[in-house]
């Protein structure tokens, strides 16, 4: 709608609405989202430029125009966008889901990257004109708009259960894994402009410092330094964006007291200095 970095990442429910949803245009795309995970469905229809979603274990797709993406509950990864990417975003929580489809806790929904057949296009298409009808609801808000959103709502709820759900295998030691990078990137997003230490972030998950940074360098393919790094810079880059605040004080804001190291860590993740970035 990049959503990235081991954080919890909050969506804002619609008013009226069972559920998140907004329309993210060029203009308003944030090229990439850091390691986070969700309480709720992500669907994201992409229906112009490109999106790579990386997800944990490392696996890493790229979506092209008219592609449909499910992310599960809890599935902890990032997105980078192109530029010119305008999608639909729509965020279901779990609550939401499961009283309706009783035996959700069982199933993913696996929506196919490429279709080989009729069948499978004809159910993308579907899939993505009840999105859309979804969005020109709550865009013109014509008289019965709800009427029509909800509708759509549960249309979008059937399709996915009806041709997308596939039932789960026996959890394993990994998702317990999960359950821990999870408990490390809230932590993270709660605490990440004060000074995070190994010896504070290993007690707080109960791991030795020295195994900490090996299991995190090993599932998130980056030290935990690195990371805090790369969630201070994606807030800033938003405030630069959407603020007139001066770069010093965004910086400090988000936990940089260090100027100079500032200055450093975002122009090697942007090739250039925050004043030019804010130009863009």
């Amino acid at each position: 709608m990049r959503k990235s970095s081991f954080i919890r990442e909050s969506i804002t429910i619609e008013p009226n609405l069972d559920i998140g949803f907004v329309e993210v245009t060029p203009e308003m795309i944030r090229p990439y989202t850091p390691y986070h995970w969700h309480d709720s469905y992500e669907i994201i229809y992409v229906m112009s430029g490109s999106m790579t979603v990386q997800t944990l274990p490392v696996s890493k797709t790229t979506y092209v125009s008219g592609s449909v993406i499910c992310t599960p509950p809890y599935q902890i990864h990032d997105i980078t966008a192109s530029k010119d990417t305008h999608f639909i975003l729509a965020m279901i929580p779990s609550e939401v889901m499961r009283k309706y489809i009783p035996d959700l806790d069982q199933i993913t929904f696996m929506i196919p990257k490429v279709v080989t057949s009729e069948i499978e296009r004809t159910k993308l298409e579907t899939l993505q004109k009840t999105m859309y009808q979804m969005l020109v609801a709550i865009t013109f808000q014509e008289h019965g708009y709800l009427l029509r959103f909800q509708s759509s709502f549960f249309e979008l709820m059937y399709q996915l259960y009806h041709n997308y759900s596939h039932y789960n295998k026996p959890a394993t030691q990994i998702d317990k894994n999960y359950e821990r990078l999870q408990q490390i990137l809230s932590y993270v997003q709660d605490h990440y402009t004060s000074v995070i230490t190994i010896d504070e972030i290993s007690s707080y998950v109960n791991l030795q410092p020295q195994y900490f940074c090996h299991f995190f360098k090993k599932y998130m393919g980056q030290s935990f330094l690195s990371y805090v790094y790369e969630v201070r810079i994606s807030k800033i880059e938003k405030d630069l964006l959407q603020t007139t605040d001066s770069i010093g004080t965004i910086a400090e804001r988000h936990g940089f007291t260090n100027i100079d190291l500032f200055r450093k860590k975002f122009y090697k993740k942007n090739q250039c200095m925050p004043r030019e970035y804010r130009r863009r």
